[in-house]
Formats: structure tokens, sequence, C-alpha cells
């Protein structure tokens, strides 16, 4: 199985980035659903990252870590209307391989990392979370 915990100092340090961000008004329940979509988009870089080695348990973890974010998903999403932004599925119209998807997956994950507006990077989770749940679906 591969190591899922060398990832917490980077989960850590971009989820400190997007939450430094957040308008004063949000709920602490609110910051810890996105909280719960960069730890996964961040599970799911590393997972990517060693896609080949990975075996059927890491295959498992990964999609119950997706599936059980479906929560935060939609708050985040309402989170997200609320704050008047669009949220474009960056797949629409689109066929994909699992390999396109992963070349997707992590222009978009940089694209975290890289933008300063929290309203962007909370569009930038609900996308990289249904590339997440895309890629369960076909790779399983």
């Amino acid at each position: 199985m591969l190591d899922y915990t060398r990832h917490v100092d980077e989960v850590k340090s971009i989820q400190t980035s997007v939450l430094t961000g957040a308008p004063d008004w949000l709920e602490p329940s609110t910051l810890g659903h996105v909280r719960c979509l960069i730890r996964l988009s961040v599970e799911f870089s590393y997972f990517l990252a060693d896609f080949d080695s990975a075996g059927n348990e890491d295959f498992d973890y990964l999609a119950g870590s997706v599936f059980a974010g479906t929560e935060s998903f939609q708050l985040v999403a309402m989170l997200v209307s609320v704050m008047g932004c669009e949220t474009p599925n960056p797949l629409v119209g689109k066929q994909v391989s699992a390999k396109q998807m992963k070349d997707i997956f992590l222009r978009a994950y940089r694209e975290l990392a890289d933008s300063e507006s929290f309203k962007n990077r909370c569009q930038l989770l609900l996308d990289l979370f249904r590339m997440q749940v895309v890629f369960v679906g076909l790779t399983r």
C-alpha cells in the first residue's frame, strides 16, 4: 500500500494558504469542508504520481475517500454559489482517457497553488473533486 502520510505537510501548507483568504463570515464547519476537499485533492495528486505502482488496496482507499467527500463537495458548491461564482465542469462534453484525466487533474492542481483568490480556489477544489469522481469511475 502507498504511504499516504508523506503528504501531510503539503496538506497543511495548502490549507493554511487557502483559508487565509477565506471571508470572516464563514462558519468553522464550512472551513472544515474546504479543508477536506484540499486533503482529498492532495492525496489524489500523490496517488496519481504513484498510479503505476498502486495496488487494489490503494484504489479502494482512494475510492472510499472520494465518495466520503461528497458532503464536503455539496457544501463547498453551495458556498461557491453564495459567493456568486459559476462552477463550470472542465470535463463537460469531453471524452477523456485515464491518462488525459491525470494530466487535466495535475494541471488544475497546480493552479490551486498559483491562485490567490479564495473564490477561485474553491472553484478549483470543486473541479478537482469532480475529476476525482470521474477518474474513479474510469479506472474501475
